[in-house]
């Protein structure tokens, strides 16, 4: 069984280990989720209001209920496409929230260091966080929103790093003379 696992490990590439590893992250966020119900805390209610506000077509309201109607707006979005009930639209975002956080994160780890060791450990590393699973995926907040994008602004980032460290030698001398063309008066 362990020569199997092994034998699997071997024959992944870092991108489907990635792949792999943003499913698991996927499935315990759903697990997590589904034991504790989906704690409710204060901002929650908030959001729950604007949401529910927002799916009856009540704009001025919903933004009177809460400045910062982004997750709201997102949540009852995702009520009208779904036909899910809010609570549980909530629940399906903090699981894909999760998914994009473990995949920006271990894409992360992949740019930085091309081991499948260092994914591998990664992962564990973000699954055996107490505080991320235990404490707040299972609470509907926005917070697992913002990691979410947060790491995947982080990812394209690099990403455009590194294509202009590809690109710099063709436009190298474009990019110095710039600075003189700002400086020539018409």
């Amino acid at each position: 069984m362990l020569n199997k696992i092994q034998s699997l490990y071997n024959n992944l590439s870092a991108q489907k280990l990635i792949l792999l590893f943003t499913l698991i992250s996927a499935f315990i966020s759903w697990q997590i989720i589904y034991i504790q119900h989906g704690w409710v805390n204060n901002d929650f209610v908030i959001y729950h209001e604007a949401a529910r506000l927002f799916t009856l077509h009540k704009w001025k309201q919903g933004f009177a209920v809460f400045g910062w109607p982004f997750y709201s707006l997102l949540v009852a979005t995702v009520k009208q496409m779904s036909g899910l009930d809010i609570f549980n639209s909530a629940k399906l975002l903090a699981i894909v929230f999760f998914a994009i956080t473990t995949y920006s994160f271990l894409t992360l780890i992949h740019i930085s260091s091309s081991n499948k060791t260092a994914i591998a450990c990664g992962a564990l590393v973000l699954f055996g966080s107490s505080y991320i699973v235990g404490d707040v995926l299972p609470m509907m907040l926005r917070d697992p929103g913002f990691w979410a994008f947060f790491t995947l602004s982080l990812v394209f980032l690099f990403g455009f790093i590194s294509l202009a460290m590809l690109l710099m030698p063709f436009i190298g001398n474009y990019v110095q003379l710039w600075p003189r063309c700002l400086e020539l008066k018409v």
